[in-house]
């Protein structure tokens, strides 16, 4: 491929990417005993991985023959993810999407909210607020550790904490909401863009203001 120099290189197959990056988020979840199938060494979920193409479009792979390098069912072009275009279409993206999953189980769990919420944790560090240790049950012997009482921030608190830009923001909400976790997040996120910033977080109170440095530092 060609890149922003317009040079040749050789790079990896995103194929082979999206797959490699597959089995090491497997790897992790398998760690997390509640969220294996019990007596086996399998997710209880059914899991699989694919590449998006959001600049080309189907045409483009069949002119330029590239489903000869990645499989039709591994691929999503722009024309198949753009509600905008005329040839999208919401049922057969499920089904594709559906198609990429490669690695099933022959029980139907159903996941829980506990279940979604420890994915999120593994996955996304930027969505934690803290989790309890505990020892070890007798099921859980070959397991370094487990987590319970997992908690993490909820999709649209994660969405306010990401997308809050550089001007002036005022957030506003009912008690409990979740206004301190946002401030929280949204500093420890810009810790990690930024290590080299000094980032100031004032507030009234100090047992507010120990509350907030606990949550970063969880």
């Amino acid at each position: 491929m060609r890149n922003s120099a317009g040079e040749m290189v050789t790079v990896k197959s995103p194929l082979k990417q999206a797959r490699d990056n597959a089995m090491f988020i497997s790897d992790r979840l398998k760690k997390d005993n509640n969220l294996v199938q019990e007596g086996t060494t399998f997710l209880k979920f059914p899991y699989g991985y694919g590449t998006v193409f959001t600049r080309l479009k189907q045409e483009d792979f069949i002119k330029y023959n590239l489903y000869e390098v990645i499989e039709p069912q591994f691929v999503l072009c722009r024309d198949e993810v753009d509600p905008d275009d005329e040839a999208f279409s919401a049922d057969i993206l499920f089904d594709k999407i559906h198609g990429m999953f490669t690695v099933w189980n022959r029980r139907k769990n159903v996941l829980s909210n506990d279940d979604i919420q420890a994915i999120r944790f593994h996955l996304f560090p930027e969505v934690r607020i803290s989790a309890e240790f505990k020892p070890p049950v007798s099921r859980q012997d070959q397991i370094l550790l487990s987590l319970h009482n997992i908690k993490t921030m909820d999709l649209h608190q994660e969405n306010m904490a990401k997308q809050l830009g550089d001007k002036h923001q005022l957030i506003r909400g009912v008690a409990g909401s979740g206004k301190t976790l946002i401030l929280a997040s949204r500093a420890k996120i810009l810790a990690k863009e930024h290590p080299d910033w000094k980032i100031l977080v004032l507030c009234y109170g100090i047992a507010l203001s120990r509350s907030i440095r606990q949550m970063i530092d969880r």
